[in-house]
């Protein structure tokens, strides 16, 4: 059985997803810690000028450490209608938009205190659409333990697996030779950005994974799949 740990994020790139397609167990790490100008909060879409932001406005009193899950959204702001006339202008003319852009509108529109809710709404459309159904374990429900690599060998045993999966740049995050040491096998999931369909012109890779469902529909698996490798780790590198 193989563990991902995936930070939640609003409509993230499709990078975010190869762990996820790989793993029997995903943790969702909605107790780590809320970062600004991050993926948290923030989505890239396409626009006829290039990259754009969709950014959810959370309250700027936040606390040091404070966790995703405690993280709160400033509805004073209309950001709804912003994002949701941001992915009409841009994307009206993408062949699979009518498709999804209901859905996505009642993801959006739905009313929010603290940004977790959003993210687990829409994490739960994208598993959906990219045929992701594997075991969810919150982080919250999980031993809170301050070292890394004994946070990550007690997750594991928690949730029954003897594989972990990462991203190269988790690889500083914990310590390979302690946890292969455990019997655990370590496999690093790479993604290579595969070009496909966009509006306007040019290929702008990482983009939200809504310009991917847009512009490809039931095809934006298969895109993933081609971008995805994974190599297993015998020793700290």
């Amino acid at each position: 059985m193989k563990l991902a740990v995936i930070e939640p994020a609003y409509f993230p790139p499709p990078f975010y997803f190869a762990k996820a397609l790989y793993a029997d167990v995903i943790v969702w790490a909605d107790s780590f810690q809320f970062k600004k100008s991050s993926f948290i909060n923030r989505a890239p879409i396409k626009a006829v000028s290039g990259k754009q932001w969709l950014t959810v406005p959370v309250f700027s009193q936040i606390t040091a450490g404070q966790k995703i899950s405690d993280a709160v959204i400033d509805n004073h702001q209309n950001w709804q209608n912003r994002h949701l006339r941001s992915l009409e202008v841009n994307y009206h003319q993408s062949p699979y938009y009518p498709f999804f852009a209901d859905a996505i509108a009642d993801i959006i529109n739905a009313r929010y205190q603290s940004i977790s809710g959003l993210l687990a709404k829409s994490r739960d459309f994208l598993f959906s659409q990219l045929r992701i159904d594997k075991k969810l374990v919150h982080s919250s429900q999980l031993p809170h333990i301050q070292d890394r690599s004994e946070r990550l060998m007690a997750w594991l045993k928690e949730c029954d697996c003897q594989s972990y999966l990462y991203h190269p740049k988790e690889r500083p995050l914990f310590h390979a030779p302690m946890v292969l040491a455990q019997g655990i096998r370590l496999f690093c999931c790479h993604y290579h950005p595969v070009a496909y369909h966009q509006i306007f012109s040019g290929f702008l890779p990482n983009l939200s994974v809504l310009d991917l469902l847009f512009n490809e529909g039931e095809q934006a698996v298969a895109v993933i799949q081609q971008g995805m490798s994974m190599r297993e780790s015998f020793a700290a590198k």
